[in-house]
């Protein structure tokens, strides 16, 4: 079981010397640091904008009620990030415009299953896709641990870069516009015959 610690007073100026004590069921602690950043969080901004004359449906927490491919309460209307109770992330809505993009083709992607890379730019940086190991070992969930080496990145087909959830804002993000720019190999092939 996961607890969270619960700040119990905070000292100094965020910019200068900052010490959190806290308590974590019962034990006590200090967190000391130069910067404080205080987040309480997000909420929808859908309430009295109309969604229900579109027949548009609300979960109880105000996020746009949708379906594993995006698709609302509304026949051919579709939600896409956080209104939609998406992981609060630009790579993310991104990969949501990809699904409606892809369903409205023709095909069938769903959102479930899908790896949502998380990251944190301090120094050093950190990010990672799903549970980390620690997390994993908590919860007595059994796992596999796998290392590469970058150069064996290089070995995979543009594809699989292309269609990638490459975390924002970051430089390899930049890949997806240039491998979706290359012409697939069977269509470059047609051209030239």
């Amino acid at each position: 079981m996961v607890m969270s610690a619960r700040v119990t007073k905070v000292e100094g100026k965020s910019g200068q010397s900052v010490k959190l004590r806290m308590v974590q069921g019962r034990s006590e602690g200090a967190l000391e640091g130069t910067h404080l950043l205080a987040a309480t969080g997000r909420t929808p901004n859908t309430e009295g904008i109309g969604l229900e004359l579109a027949g548009v449906e609300l979960r109880d927490d105000g996020y746009v009620k949708v379906n594993e491919r995006l698709e609302t309460t509304a026949p051919d209307v579709w939600a896409i990030g956080e209104c939609a109770g998406s992981p609060k992330f630009t790579h993310i809505a991104f990969d949501d415009f990809r699904v409606i993009r892809d369903n409205l083709a023709g095909g069938h992607r769903v959102t479930t299953g899908r790896q949502v890379p998380f990251c944190m730019f301090t120094d050093p940086e950190l990010a990672r896709v799903g549970l980390s190991e620690t997390e994993a070992k908590a919860r007595r969930i059994p796992y596999r641990l796998a290392k590469i080496p970058m150069s064996a990145v290089l070995q995979l087909p543009y594809t699989a870069l292309r269609d990638a959830i490459l975390t924002h804002p970051t430089l390899p993000e930049g890949l997806v516009a240039l491998f979706s720019s290359v012409t697939p190999v069977a269509k470059a092939l047609e051209s030239h015959a």
